[in-house]
């Protein structure tokens, strides 16, 4: 029962809610922590991990800090950036077969892999406006594969089915394992002309030491990893003056 499955957590433990908003969140182990601890006082000083965004919980008592990807604006004033998102082309080193491209031009001839995106929410991934952004012009793929999932996407490009564009955050650990390549270097990136990007969010008032030293932790692996992904040369991209990029 969920009380059965609350009665095994000790204090001092992590929880991971792997949900995403209101689908499949174990509303009712939450619910029977909850209860516990409101008549036992246990289990205490629990770190709770929501890798997927399990409902609202922002601003519910008891929520210390949130990682939210957003605009400065929704962020808030007292949110601080953790860093911002870079796309650029990546692929599978076999879609190469020891080929090099100089140019965008040189796509011709390739796959391309598309981010399905009707709605539009995230222009910036999309291969026409990276090509408006580098200034391209004419290039004919030699076919196109759409996804509905980003991380599909990526495993197309992995398993060599074409080039896609990568998010820096979400491909880094591939590109690093060698799984993933980067055709043009680092050369030709572009990012949200919004500002948008990942902010850490504390409620109002007075936070937890505990709290602060672990924003603190995460920033400076976020400079970290700036800094490595950083290009030698300033890109080619150039920030598109009417929407995100």
């Amino acid at each position: 029962s969920a009380a059965d499955a609350a009665a095994l957590i000790p204090d001092g433990a992590t929880i991971t809610v792997s949900s995403s908003s209101g689908l499949g969140c174990p509303d009712a182990v939450l619910r029977a922590i909850g209860e516990r601890f409101a008549a036992t006082g246990a289990p205490r000083a629990l770190t709770m991990v929501h890798p997927i965004a399990a409902g609202d919980l922002y601003g519910i008592a008891g929520i210390d800090l949130a990682i939210r990807y957003c605009t400065p604006k929704a962020a808030g004033r007292n949110a601080v950036r953790l860093f911002g998102e870079v796309v650029f082309p990546v692929c599978s080193k076999s879609v190469l077969a020891g080929r090099k491209l100089k140019s965008p031009q040189d796509l011709s001839d390739h796959v391309l892999l598309h981010y399905d995106d009707p709605e539009r929410r995230y222009p910036w991934l999309s291969w026409d406006v990276w090509f408006e952004l580098t200034q391209t012009e004419g290039v004919k793929p030699a076919g196109t594969l759409r996804f509905s999932h980003y991380d599909q996407l990526m495993q197309a490009a992995i398993a060599g089915q074409g080039i896609a564009l990568g998010r820096s955050r979400f491909v880094n650990h591939w590109v690093k394992l060698g799984k993933l390549i980067l055709p043009f270097g680092k050369r030709y990136r572009a990012s949200p002309a919004d500002s948008r990007a990942y902010f850490i969010v504390c409620p109002r008032g007075a936070v937890r030491p505990a709290v602060a030293e672990f924003s603190s932790w995460l920033l400076l692996q976020a400079q970290a990893e700036d800094a490595e992904m950083a290009p030698a040369a300033p890109p080619d991209a150039r920030p598109a003056s009417d929407g995100p990029r």
